[in-house]
């Protein structure tokens, strides 16, 4: 019900396990490491896929004309934590090295802490401690059950909403959080329906790695922007520079999966660059598999 995707991994039954372990073992089998994205859409899920109405902290769509979700009851936001625990020890038996909470992005966690979309009166709504309650439970949880994992969470450090979270918020948010576990951040920036672009072409590389370099100011864990990032050149300014202590990059290793490989080879120039024209992005959220244009 929290699926927003047909092409997705899932981690909500012992039935995905097998297959899962398969991918791990392949990545560990190449001396690489691997973590998981655990994610649930919120009112960003689609009743066309689901069958269901979209759920949420409040009765706030994630776009125009998109399905109006019902608030969530606290029992509900009780079992959605534990299910969170359940998806990481799958995780773990899979055989991943680490677990990811997606709390960024318009999705079922940044639904709660952004203002914007939480208009509740409970323990879940008003305070910065309230709107993060959901995302710390579930870190609980996944503490609980997989005590030895380690946590990374994805946020949204400026998700450029009207009334939505600034970076002021989220310096805010981090030091509330990171005291039930976090052991590194992924800083992101927008809603997937904010109106300023985020990830396409006319976005200046590194556009937002600045918000990465806010969020160390209040954290002594491992910080990475992971935002409109695809060129060796940037990766090497926020290493040196301050803005993170690591990079996030997605779309770059689509248009070339060697590139760790020849840059560590020596041989930076052979590595083939993205060139930032979505196309894999949009068929992935047409539910249709990965396309790119310079890695057919």
């Amino acid at each position: 019900t929290g699926s927003n995707g047909t092409t997705q991994l899932r981690l909500d039954h012992d039935g995905f396990i097998p297959r899962l372990h398969k991918l791990c073992e392949t990545v560990h089998l190449a001396e690489g490491r691997i973590a998981v994205q655990i994610n649930h859409a919120g009112a960003s899920a689609s009743f066309s896929r689901t069958g269901v109405q979209p759920v949420s902290a409040s009765d706030v769509p994630t776009k125009d004309g998109g399905d109006i979700p019902r608030p969530l009851e606290v029992k509900e936001i009780h079992e959605i934590a534990r299910r969170y625990g359940e998806a990481a020890k799958r995780a773990v038996i899979a055989g991943f090295d680490a677990v990811e909470i997606h709390g960024g992005h318009s999705y079922l966690i940044s639904q709660f802490l952004s203002p914007l979309t939480n208009h509740r009166t409970d323990e879940y709504g008003g305070s910065p401690e309230n709107r993060a309650r959901l995302l710390t439970e579930i870190l609980d949880e996944v503490h609980r059950v997989c005590p030895d994992t380690p946590v990374l969470v994805r946020i949204s450090a400026d998700d450029l909403m009207p009334n939505g979270n600034r970076i002021e918020d989220t310096l805010e948010i981090i030091p509330i959080v990171e005291k039930h576990g976090v052991d590194a951040w992924s800083v992101q920036a927008g809603f997937h329906e904010a109106p300023r672009p985020v990830a396409n072409q006319i976005v200046p590389e590194g556009e937002f790695i600045d918000l990465a370099k806010q969020v160390k100011t209040v954290t002594d864990k491992p910080v990475f922007p992971g935002t409109r990032i695809n060129t060796l050149d940037m990766c090497d300014k926020v290493v040196t520079q301050g803005y993170g202590d690591a990079v996030g990059m997605a779309r770059q290793f689509i248009a070339d999966p060697d590139t760790a490989a020849k840059v560590a080879a020596g041989h930076p120039e052979q590595v083939r660059p993205c060139i930032v024209c979505s196309r894999c992005l949009d068929h992935t959220f047409l539910g249709q598999p990965v396309w790119c244009s310079v890695n057919g």
